[in-house]
């Protein structure tokens, strides 16, 4: 077997003991196999650390960011979101329900007082429903849900000052959904996704009329569907 040198004595020295640098890593950085990193430090005489102190190593000081609490943990066993950690589950939920409410939700388009889809909502989702009654993803047939390709805040209602819930809850802006697939789409990746889709199409009906737009409300449906899809699997 040939012979790989990657660094002298003091500098492997300097990696692996001073700065702590798995063997992985300093693999990484000279371009070669870890066996290769690991010879090197038995022929350097370097003592290799054991399970016991690679564990130790892996340990970090982090503070919550919740409740402020100091604690010692494995890297990445700790509930995490956007470069965000947390003590616990617990902070993490709270931590996200007061920073991502209201106007600092993803989803926040001028919002609605109440959930009022108007006076044509129950008609159209009872039509729906009378033709589909499983989830246009995956199939299912629990927990079924009616979702808005094209977002209900997007159409500006308001009762009694307009009748726009009638474009919202038109047929081709339904789907079937269930309950899982349907949180899906609330993350905010897939929310900014469709918000920019859903402005194309809404300002190009300005022009062509609503009815002439069966083929783009399929293809919201199909990049919905691709959507949900890539955060199940």
């Amino acid at each position: 077997m040939k012979r790989i040198d990657i660094a002298d004595d003091d500098t492997l020295y300097k990696l692996y003991i001073v700065d702590k640098m798995s063997a992985s890593s300093i693999a990484k950085l000279y371009n070669v196999n870890k066996q290769v990193v690991l010879r090197n430090l038995d022929r350097k005489h370097i003592t290799r650390r054991g399970s016991t102190e690679l564990k130790v190593i892996n340990k970090r000081v982090i503070v919550c960011d919740n409740c402020s609490k100091v604690i010692t943990n494995t890297r990445s066993k700790r509930p995490n979101v956007y470069n965000h950690t947390f003590c616990n589950i617990e902070c993490k939920c709270e931590w996200m329900s007061n920073t991502f409410s209201g106007t600092n939700s993803w989803n926040w388009r001028g919002g609605c007082k109440r959930a009022d889809y108007g006076p044509s909502w129950q008609r159209q989702k009872k039509l729906v429903l009378d033709v589909n009654k499983e989830c246009q993803v995956c199939g299912s047939h629990s927990n079924i849900e009616i979702h808005h390709l094209i977002p209900f805040n997007m159409f500006r209602y308001e009762r009694g000052i307009n009748s726009n819930d009638k474009m919202a809850n038109s047929t081709n802006n339904l789907m079937v959904m269930c309950k899982r697939c349907h949180g899906k789409l609330r993350r905010k990746e897939a929310s900014e996704t469709i918000i920019v889709a859903s402005e194309n199409i809404l300002n190009k009906s300005q022009k062509m009329g609503w009815s002439e737009l069966h083929s783009d409300m399929q293809t919201l449906a199909e990049m919905t569907r691709a959507l949900v899809n890539n955060y199940i699997n």
